[in-house]
């Protein structure tokens, strides 16, 4: 009797603890299940309020305890796009996409992404992915018609017609004209060229030249210039410009230039670094410093300048700018007479470009040069452009 009372007792203690397991383990579960639900929550709280690093940093914690949860995966490729990374969104929705192919959320943020780069052919490529899958998708057929419509509005072609005109405190004013033509797949590759007239020092000629800019990567972009002015004295003769760009953290875009430049009697090679840093939406603002040497009559002489310059996207149609330049002048700087005059000029320029109707704008630079021998340049140029 009492053995069978033991067993009773043991057996009774064994399912109470098993009861108590399964209750103990429903609650975490259940805990667990509530406390994932808040954090999405508060992740896209936090990203409708523009606190992205924030909300990434939610979506991070929900991924390592879960990486299939694809909701806080998508959720993370959104707030990287609003933020502006938009190379890394696309690489979060590959992977999404590689274990779910037809995964329809992640393929149409995906094609909103391409959409805010302005690669429409992949937005539409994923577009249609999506709309094989469910046709009566609504979003992604009025994302289609957005796509298609800023497609059709692609500018290739640009022409601008311009006139300078200088005023110089120490000889006769110089005028000019400028005209440029260019073709330009986007993201892809350009190609342009150009007539120059300048009457300078009593030395006037026409000049002609040729270039093109090659997109290697998204974010790399390689550009040749070649101008021609067989009969000049004041500017090159002839002249080649290369340069490479390279886009870093989506607001960084550091370059470095070559240019030569042969004159009819001094040659001068130039190297110019410099950073572009778009700092806050519609402003950006660059940098750039050039070392110059100039070889003239068998001598070498170094020149160090720089330039700063602010651009303001004020309105679509409208870009204001203003900027400075010290210039340690040489032959480049247009002083035929005495390349190795070493005088030295302060410069402060501003413009705008406004597109004015459609694709029909202006543009106007200033440019105010004092030299510390007392002279003084005002430079103006204005041009009419349109592209299509």
């Amino acid at each position: 009797m009492i053995v069978c009372g033991l067993r009773s007792v043991v057996r009774g203690f064994i399912f109470v603890s098993c009861l108590w397991s399964v209750v103990c383990g429903l609650s975490s579960s259940v805990y667990a299940v509530d406390d994932r639900d808040m954090l999405m929550e508060e992740a896209k709280n936090l990203s409708w309020e523009k606190k992205y690093d924030e909300s990434t940093a939610i979506y991070k914690k929900l991924l390592e305890r879960n990486p299939d949860d694809i909701e806080a995966a998508i959720g993370h490729g959104r707030v990287t796009a609003w933020s502006g990374e938009y190379e890394k969104a696309v690489e979060i929705y590959e992977v999404i996409l590689t274990k779910h192919p037809n995964n329809r959320e992640a393929l149409l943020e995906m094609s909103r992404v391409f959409f805010w780069q302005k690669k429409y052919e992949q937005s539409l490529q994923m577009l249609d992915r999506l709309l094989e899958i469910d046709p009566e998708n609504q979003e992604a057929l009025k994302l289609k018609k957005q796509v298609e419509d800023a497609k059709k509005a692609v500018k290739h072609f640009y022409i601008r017609s311009g006139f300078e005109y200088q005023q110089i405190s120490f000889a006769s004013n110089a005028p000019g004209a400028h005209l440029l033509f260019s073709y330009r797949e986007p993201k892809k590759w350009e190609v342009r060229a150009g007539f120059d007239y300048i009457n300078k020092f009593g030395d006037s000629a026409p000049g002609y030249r040729v270039g093109g800019s090659y997109w290697a990567t998204e974010g790399t972009v390689l550009s040749l210039d070649v101008e021609f002015a067989p009969k000049q004295i004041v500017v090159p003769q002839e002249a080649v410009t290369f340069e490479v760009s390279q886009k870093l953290f989506e607001v960084l875009v550091p370059s470095l230039s070559y240019r030569f430049a042969n004159y009819q009697a001094a040659k001068v090679h130039m190297v110019m670094p410099g950073v572009t840093w778009y700092f806050f939406p519609r402003f950006d603002w660059m940098a750039k410093y050039i070392l110059s040497i100039s070889q003239f009559g068998g001598q070498n002489h170094t020149n160090n300048s720089m330039m700063t310059r602010l651009s303001w996207n004020a309105i679509d149609p409208l870009i204001l700018f203003a900027g400075y330049a010290y210039a340690s002048e040489s032959f480049e700087s247009g002083n035929p007479i005495n390349p190795f005059g070493a005088f030295h000029a302060n410069h402060i320029f501003g413009g705008f470009k406004w597109e004015i109707y459609r694709k029909f704008g202006i543009d106007f630079n200033y440019d105010y040069e004092r030299r510390n021998n007392g002279s003084r340049l005002h430079t103006y140029n204005a041009g009419v452009f349109y592209s299509w």
